[in-house]
């Protein structure tokens, strides 16, 4: 859907340009847990569109608590169906309700040390370097 010559650009850097080029009003979205931000919902919420996100593995667990039989309209239903129906979730979500927390004072983040001898580059940017120097 997006691409980046930047063998480092992590995938949700690339996000705004995916909103920007595919999203639209009433469409379904749904993402893993990577993809979780407020700026990504918010944006989907801007263009009419829907986000379903997964949290975490709740596979076995619900399938300990809800019977088989509960299931069969979700496998029965077409995808037009049942994209309508998160549609329908997710328009009873208030996103302002999820919004991200701050990091906590008591754990502060890991200083990062750069190490001379493990040098680290991207090819990429190594070749639109050779480029502009080249005549």
């Amino acid at each position: 859907m997006a691409d980046s010559e930047d063998a480092y650009t992590q995938e949700r850097a690339l996000l705004p340009e995916v909103v920007r080029q595919h999203v639209g009003a009433g469409q379904a979205w749904i993402a893993d847990r990577n993809f979780c931000t407020t700026g990504f919902l918010t944006d989907l919420q801007a263009r009419g569109a829907h986000g379903l996100i997964r949290e975490r593995n709740l596979g076995e667990s619900l399938d300990t608590i809800v019977d088989a039989e509960d299931w069969e309209p979700f496998r029965r239903a077409s995808p037009q169906a049942m994209a309508a129906w998160l549609a329908q979730q997710a328009k009873r979500l208030d996103l302002a309700r999820y919004r991200k927390t701050g990091r906590s004072t008591r754990t502060p983040a890991v200083k990062r040390t750069h190490d001379p001898g493990r040098t680290h580059f991207s090819v990429a940017r190594t070749l639109q370097q050779r480029k502009v120097k080249s005549p």
